[in-house]
């Protein structure tokens, strides 16, 4: 497995348009043995709705994938709905009655892969990253595709930053947020994986006002859930 790749988050980070954009993504999939990537960027303003796609999914699977494939597949539909991340294989489409859209995927080559969101409403802004691959996961591997869920976490982040520079118009580039020591503190236990309860004995506050805590420094980072949000102060250096 890969540690934390620097050069990477670098380097998409420095994309100054799509074309460069794409190659960073498809280069980092490859890294991990990810055949396919795909990235939507959809914005919510003014009462319409767009989308913006990077990928590089074959023109013969992307034919196939109708309005009504799209309409029906689980992993769509767990972007749309959630900012969980979400392992699928082919008992994911078998538990939404889906097993001919999976056919779909198998027949050109993909098998299971990772689903990543982030979902900001108060700005109307999605993100979706998606790396797919050509072995079936399968629940013993989990384990073994956890290990790296880590990385292609902090990679969405910053994949998401560029994504909204490029692609959302009149964007504004966020600078470094300030968090305070309470915030700081509630976010390094939960990067450590301990739960909300836990941080509110350490800091001597109620669970109540914990969460309160972690709901505001989540928005102060922009991102969708304390797990990112932990995830990027420490990439921030803010912890």
């Amino acid at each position: 497995m890969l540690h934390t790749n620097h050069k990477a988050h670098e380097a998409i980070l420095a994309a100054q348009n799509a074309d460069e954009y794409k190659a960073e993504l498809v280069r980092f999939a490859h890294r991990f043995d990810f055949g396919t990537v795909c990235v939507i960027t959809a914005i919510e303003q003014a009462g319409k709705k767009t989308e913006h796609y990077i990928e590089n999914v074959p023109d013969h699977l992307k034919q196939q994938i109708t309005h009504e494939v799209a309409r029906r597949c689980p992993v769509n539909a767990h972007w749309y709905s959630s900012d969980l991340p979400l392992f699928w294989n082919r008992d994911t489409y078998k538990d939404a009655n889906a097993l001919d859209i999976f056919d779909v995927f198998a027949d050109n080559g993909v098998h299971s892969g990772i689903c990543l969101s982030s979902h900001r409403p108060n700005d109307g802004l999605h993100f979706g990253l998606s790396f797919d691959c050509a072995k079936e996961f399968a629940k013993e591997d989990s384990k073994q595709w956890a290990s790296v869920l880590t990385e292609l976490q902090l990679f969405s982040l910053h994949a998401q930053s560029t994504a909204f520079k490029l692609f959302v118009p009149g964007y504004v580039t966020e600078s470094n947020p300030y968090i305070t020591s309470t915030e700081a503190e509630i976010l390094s236990w939960t990067y450590a994986g301990r739960t909300a309860y836990d941080a509110s004995k350490a800091v001597k506050l109620s669970l109540e006002e914990t969460t309160q805590q972690l709901t505001a420094v989540t928005q102060k980072l922009g991102c969708s859930n304390v797990h990112q949000a932990a995830l990027k102060a420490r990439h921030l250096r803010l912890i």
